[in-house]
């Protein structure tokens, strides 16, 4: 506090922040970048390869009957409850994988930018996995032939 006048002082500005004086870009915030997308989207891609897989190969048996009764439909639901745990896994992984490659003052917001993007990409995959169960179910019941 300035004592003499009675106002506060001028906060601090980096000489970045003087070359900006008077535009726009001053009030800018720089943004730490966060974590990349591309271990989500091809984590996104195993799980439409599962949903494919799923409803290819269970199709017939579907058709026949029902696609639940046999042996292969208990490897897909595990296959998926595994998927699932794999996403904050994924998350986890990335998160420190990219902590470790920042410099100390670049890493704030990688944790929650992991993990959001985790959880997104979980909760798509696990959606897309229940609507190709639900699509065998409509093979079984004559609705999709």
């Amino acid at each position: 506090m300035n004592d003499e006048v009675g106002q506060a002082a001028e906060p601090t500005v980096g000489p970045e922040r003087l070359e900006q004086a008077g535009t726009i870009e001053a009030l800018a915030v720089t943004e730490s970048g966060g974590v990349s997308w591309s271990p989500f989207l091809a984590y996104l891609a195993v799980w439409v390869a599962l949903c494919v897989a799923v409803v290819s190969l269970l199709r017939p048996a579907a058709l026949d009957g029902g696609a639940r009764w046999v042996p292969e439909y208990l490897y897909a639901v595990y296959a998926g409850i595994g998927m699932m745990a794999t996403g904050p896994l994924l998350a986890l992984v990335t998160w420190v994988a990219t902590r470790a490659r920042r410099e100390p003052e670049a890493r704030r917001g990688l944790f929650v930018s992991a993990f959001v993007k985790g959880a997104v990409v979980t909760f798509s995959g696990a959606v897309l996995w229940i609507v190709s169960l639900y699509v065998l179910d409509l093979f079984a019941s004559g609705i999709l032939v």
